[in-house]
C-alpha cells in the first residue's frame, strides 16, 4: 500500500493519517506559531473518518488565541 497524501478533492482523514503515520503540525498563520497535533485524540473525538481539512477549520491557536490555522501533513521520513 502507497502511503501518499490523498490528492483528491476531500483530502485525507485521521485514522488514514495515523495509519500512514503521517506528522500533521498546525499553524497560526497570525502569529507563527506551531503544534504537532496528536492525531490519536483528535480521532478519539472526532472519529476516524473525520477529514483534516475539517479538522483545520476547528483549530485555536494556544498562544494568540485566533482561530487562523492551517495544517502541515508530513509523511515519516525517518527509516523504520
Amino acid at each position: 500500500m502507497a502511503s501518499q497524501l490523498d490528492t483528491g478533492q476531500d483530502g485525507n482523514t485521521l485514522g488514514e493519517a495515523i495509519n500512514m503515520r503521517f506528522t500533521v503540525t498546525a499553524v497560526c498563520s497570525p502569529c507563527n506559531h506551531h503544534q504537532i497535533l496528536d492525531l490519536e485524540s483528535l480521532q478519539e473525538t472526532f472519529g476516524p473518518d473525520m477529514r483534516l481539512r475539517r479538522v483545520a477549520l476547528r483549530l485555536r491557536c494556544s498562544k494568540c488565541g485566533r482561530r487562523d490555522c492551517g495544517i502541515i501533513v508530513q509523511p515519516v521520513t525517518r527509516p523504520n
